[in-house]
């Protein structure tokens, strides 16, 4: 191995690690470390569709919705640090329209000062009359993941959904978002993988000519869920672990039975920070486990973190092509 090679691989550390995370993130480690700037909550665990790409495994899915009074607990301390956050999801697991109640939880969070609610859905639900009372409930954002534009292609990789209810609710949608909330930012997003290699130019042209300039076509690439899922390799394990993951230090997410676990990908729950019934997010976002991984990040020891090593959700390069 020669020596640029052996360099470009060889894991931050220290003040070099620190300042990669920073400067990703736009933030001083003491103003981090204070609460997420990333909140997502998961109002069911549920999902409608079967893709392939999933990290979930659908044998191992609970029927479980968030229990009214622990969204309620979470918003009221969320609204403490409305100043400092960026962004509260109503998502991690599930397909947040199979909420019943997701306008009224929207409805919650702008009322305690949340300046972005944002959902990521694969908008098979996301009809006319459901889509319009989401933007009257305060939407601020949307990410929606139609895989392919082609109806077999797309519904092999989205295995239980339709491509035209998903096309024609998504022009549905922005014609809507046009009339009622113009500022509303509308993420269109292909997940890259082996199936849909060949449509990237088209898919970002084809969605391009139908969004508004503050919206957002992005192709990000598929990944292994902390080596859950089988998945192409467009970063090495020795890549992913050269870096420290820049969600342990901007994003927290509560799962619909409340627990936190250590990152989106970790479906499982391997590592398990508390539980947000009867702990506060502060306290788990400050507490010594999160603490103590962060620190092995730092140190370029990521791998010793089973569902850390080589996990691709966040590499250096995440998308094909940049947004609009």
């Amino acid at each position: 191995m020669g020596r640029d090679t052996a360099e470009s691989c060889r894991p931050l550390t220290g003040e070099a690690a620190r300042r990669y995370v920073e400067e990703r993130l736009g933030c001083r480690m003491e103003v981090l470390r204070l609460f997420p700037k990333f909140f997502c909550i998961d109002p069911t665990s549920l999902c409608n569709a079967r893709c392939i790409m999933c990290g979930v495994d659908p044998r191992k899915r609970k029927k479980m919705w968030m229990p009214d009074d622990m969204f309620d607990k979470i918003v009221a301390e969320l609204s403490g640090y409305s100043d400092h956050i960026e962004r509260v999801g109503l998502f991690v697991i599930g397909e947040p329209l199979l909420d019943p109640k997701l306008e009224e939880k929207i409805e919650k969070l702008k009322k305690a000062g949340i300046k972005c609610t944002y959902l990521n859905s694969n908008a098979s639900l996301l009809f006319p009359e459901r889509a319009e009372r989401l933007i009257r409930a305060g939407l601020d954002r949307i990410h929606i993941s139609i895989d392919s534009l082609k109806p077999e292609r797309y519904e092999s990789i989205r295995r239980g959904l339709k491509f035209d209810d998903v096309y024609n609710n998504t022009l549905e949608f922005i014609r809507l978002r046009n009339k009622l909330k113009p500022e509303l930012v509308i993420r269109i997003q292909m997940i890259l993988q082996e199936i849909n290699l060949d449509e990237v130019e088209s898919f970002q042209a084809h969605w391009r000519g139908k969004v508004g300039p503050n919206d957002q076509v992005v192709v990000p690439r598929v990944f292994n869920w902390g080596n859950v899922q089988d998945a192409m390799r467009f970063e090495s394990r020795q890549a992913a672990n050269r870096i420290p993951c820049i969600a342990l230090w901007s994003t927290l997410e509560a799962m619909a039975n409340g627990d936190v676990h250590l990152c989106c990908v970790d479906v499982e729950g391997a590592v398990k920070l508390g539980n947000v019934r009867d702990r506060t997010i502060a306290e788990i976002w400050r507490g010594p486990e999160l603490e103590r991984i962060r620190q092995l990040h730092l140190s370029g020891d990521r791998s010793k973190i089973a569902i850390c090593d080589g996990c691709t959700v966040w590499p250096e390069h995440k998308h094909e092509g940049k947004p609009p």
